[in-house]
């Protein structure tokens, strides 16, 4: 039994399929470290690891980063923002076309009356 937090501990599991037991007070919660799922739906649909899968990748020495989604890395991260975003001038240095230089509001449709 390994103990992680106060109140999550992961029981021993089939280490071929790897498949492991998580217990949570009151609940327990199964982990695929093979198939990146866990029965609590978060590590599938997220692709990032559940506290669950986290507390199984403790458990068996493995680093929670290889059992992401590399849209959560680092360099995803760095190379989404590398492009610099010029801020705007003030307000009255805009230049706006004629065609936007005054709205033009349409009011609400007349509602249908009920027969």
């Amino acid at each position: 039994m390994f103990m992680f937090k106060s109140n999550c501990f992961c029981l021993l599991g089939n280490t071929i399929n790897n498949l492991f037991s998580c217990c949570c007070r009151p609940k327990r919660y199964i982990v695929c470290v093979r198939t990146h799922k866990c029965s609590c739906g978060r590590f599938q649909n997220d692709e990032i690891s559940c506290g669950h899968g986290m507390t199984i990748f403790r458990y068996r020495r493995l680093h929670e980063t290889d059992y992401c989604s590399p849209f959560y890395s680092l360099k995803n991260f760095e190379d989404a923002h590398v492009i610099l975003v010029e801020p705007l001038k003030c307000e009255s240095a805009w230049d706006i076309p004629s065609y936007f230089s005054e709205p033009k509001l349409v009011p609400p449709g007349s509602k249908r009356t009920v027969k």
